[in-house]
């Protein structure tokens, strides 16, 4: 489904035709594609340029910026923090989104922040409080900076 309204909840949660629903005090700008049977937590904004799959679980407190695209079945744990953008300077009216994809049965834990650009694979599972500044391959279970490094 397209979303061709802004809607904006403010204290009671609203079902779309297709089965999902969006929590009180979100905020998802015209243009947003959610699919089927999806779940959006409260607080939440999802901007324009956003694509969410179906019977994806999306908890409290997330932003999802212009650039985002989201599979089906995926999990992202409450106040993820996905950028659009490697360097938070270079908003400017010309401006273009660095991607951040999100495959189909990914899990994104909690506290988990996401640096644009980059490609959360497959079945990817991210831990609690990771920092991701990479790819991440179908399958793989990332749980720091800092188990990167120790295995370099």
């Amino acid at each position: 489904m397209r979303i061709t309204k802004e809607i904006i909840t403010t204290d009671k949660q609203v079902k779309l035709e297709n089965g999902t629903v969006i929590n009180r005090f979100c905020h998802i700008r015209e243009g947003a594609e959610i699919a089927a049977n999806c779940m959006i937590g409260q607080n939440c904004y999802i901007a324009a340029d956003v694509s969410i799959g179906s019977n994806t679980r999306i908890q409290n407190g997330n932003n999802l910026y212009d650039g985002c695209i989201i599979g089906n079945n995926v999990f992202i744990g409450p106040v993820v923090a996905i950028s659009n953008h490697h360097d938070p300077s270079a908003k400017h009216e010309k401006f273009v989104p660095d991607m951040v994809i999100i495959r189909d049965n990914a899990v994104i834990s909690i506290n988990a922040t996401i640096i644009a650009p980059c490609i959360i694979g497959k079945g990817a599972f991210v831990a609690a409080g990771a920092i991701v500044l990479r790819d991440i391959k179908d399958n793989e279970r990332y749980y720091s900076l800092l188990k990167d490094k120790e295995n370099d």
